[in-house]
This record gives structure tokens, C-alpha cells and sequence, in this order.
């Protein structure tokens, strides 16, 4: 992908874990392939201002810090306990001038150097979707008898802790069967 007149790559992230040791990062090899696409958490390592800050000692990896930082922006947008609109809006932003320049050049395709559409649809949607709950709330109008305020609740429109849940019941613990009765 490109993102100006520089190139993402994850070559740059294979250059950090050669170049620096495991402490500066929290890499791995492998958390640079996609044999595992649910792996949330190497995706999480990666998109790290520890990484970030790393790369930005590499002039060439400006692309990819930007899409990193991007990415983490994303996450905070939709995963953390405050709801940043500000940060919600610099992703729709951002996303909108990228996919517009990449159009504009009749050298590069959107689908060579840009997200997938699926998931630039996801953001948009999902940010609109979250603002206008965040509005309704905020102006503590009442959908129905049975919705309040404190119902406004993002963090839990993520999969994230449903997979968890799953993750732990797989593992088998006895706890975490416990845990499966209490929830169902």
C-alpha cells in the first residue's frame, strides 16, 4: 500500500524485530503472518506506540507508522471505556483523503493501496451508528421506558470480550465453565 510517497509495509516491522531486542517491542515473528486473522493480540503489539516510535526512527516507515497510528486510533475509537468522536472522526477523515487521492491517481488502484472496502465501510458505518447513539443518550432522550443513560455502553459492541469468554471456555478451566452457566 502507499499513503503519500510512502510505501506500508510489514518489511519494516521484520527490520525492527532483527534490529532491536524483544524488550523495545513486545514482538515476534510470527505475529507478522496471517496464518491466525483472529489473532487480536499480535494485531494490538503491532499498532503499539512502542512500535511506532521505534519505526519513526526509520525515515522510509512513515507510511507505515501513519497506518499503524491509524489503527490504533480505530481502537481506541471503538474499544475504549470513553468514546473519542474527535478520534472517530480523524479515522473517517483520513480514510476519506487516502481512498480520494488513490483515486485520483490513475496509477494505483484502491484495491492494491487501500483497506478492503469491507472494512472501510465497517468504520464509516460504525462510527455514524456509534454517534448517534452517543447524541441520543447525551441528549437523554429515552428511546423507550426500558433505556437510561447509563445503558450507553460501546465498549461492549465489541466482539472482543465475547471472544475472550469463548477463548477461556475452551481452555477448559473450571472456572471458566462456571463463568459460561453464569452468562447463559
Amino acid at each position: 500500500m502507499i499513503i503519500g510517497s510512502f510505501e506500508v509495509s510489514k518489511n519494516y516491522l521484520v527490520d525492527l524485530i532483527t534490529r532491536f531486542t524483544k524488550d523495545k517491542h513486545l514482538l515476534i515473528p510470527s505475529d507478522l503472518y496471517l496464518n491466525d486473522k483472529m489473532n487480536y493480540k499480535s494485531a494490538e503489539k503491532m499498532f503499539s506506540e512502542m512500535v511506532q516510535n521505534l519505526l519513526k526512527t526509520q525515515p522510509d516507515a512513515l507510511g507505515t507508522v501513519k497506518y499503524l497510528n491509524l489503527m490504533n486510533k480505530i481502537k481506541v475509537a471503538f474499544l475504549d471505556k470513553n468514546v473519542l468522536i474527535y478520534c472517530m472522526w480523524n479515522v473517517v477523515f483520513f480514510l476519506r483523503i487516502w481512498r480520494r487521492w488513490i483515486i485520483s491517481d490513475e496509477n494505483l488502484s484502491l484495491s492494491n493501496n487501500f483497506i478492503t472496502l469491507n472494512s472501510y465501510l465497517c468504520v464509516e458505518l460504525n462510527i455514524y451508528v456509534i454517534i448517534k447513539l452517543n447524541n441520543l443518550f447525551k441528549e437523554n432522550k429515552q428511546i423507550d421506558e426500558n433505556t437510561s443513560k447509563e445503558m450507553f455502553l460501546p465498549l461492549l459492541f465489541s466482539s472482543q470480550p465475547c471472544e475472550k469468554l469463548f477463548r477461556a471456555v475452551r481452555s477448559r478451566h473450571p472456572l471458566s465453565q462456571q463463568l459460561l452457566i453464569l452468562v447463559c
